[in-house]
């Protein structure tokens, strides 16, 4: 897990509200001289393959008793195969922006919690245009 401050804030959403802890990832490798882990960001969410934390904002990821703690388990949906490729379901668009003169929307996947929010270029939700149309006629 990588504490939540090392990623960009989503818009209009208050710092305080955002996740206090990201991941869980998969350690790459650690440098012991500078006590750096990478890790495997390999996600549309996060839009890089790997990336370099200090020791300092990393945690191991411990997953939920179901004995102790019934109900705190969140099964994410398998992705669906569209042409061979995994994809997601959009849930809902929440808003839209422009981004160096290209549209993106911001989308709620759906069974993932608000932290798993992303911006996706208009291009990448041409399985989706139902709710494209809809956002663009309210």
């Amino acid at each position: 897990m990588i504490i939540g401050d090392q990623f960009a804030t989503e818009s209009g959403m208050s710092r305080k509200l955002q996740p206090q802890w990201r991941g869980p990832f998969i350690v790459i490798e650690f440098d012991e001289h500078t006590q750096n882990y990478t890790v495997s960001m390999d996600s549309k969410i996060y839009r890089v393959q790997r990336e370099v934390f200090h020791c300092s904002v990393v945690k191991p990821y411990h997953p939920n008793d179901n004995e102790r703690f019934p109900g705190r388990a969140h099964t994410k949906p398998a992705p669906i195969l569209i042409d061979n490729k995994e994809e997601r379901e959009v849930e809902t668009i929440l808003a839209d922006r422009t981004r160096h003169g290209r549209g993106q929307f911001l989308v709620k996947w759906k069974g993932y919690p608000n932290s798993e929010n992303s911006w996706e270029p208009v291009e990448g939700l041409e399985n989706s245009e139902d709710l494209v149309q809809a956002w663009w006629t309210d």
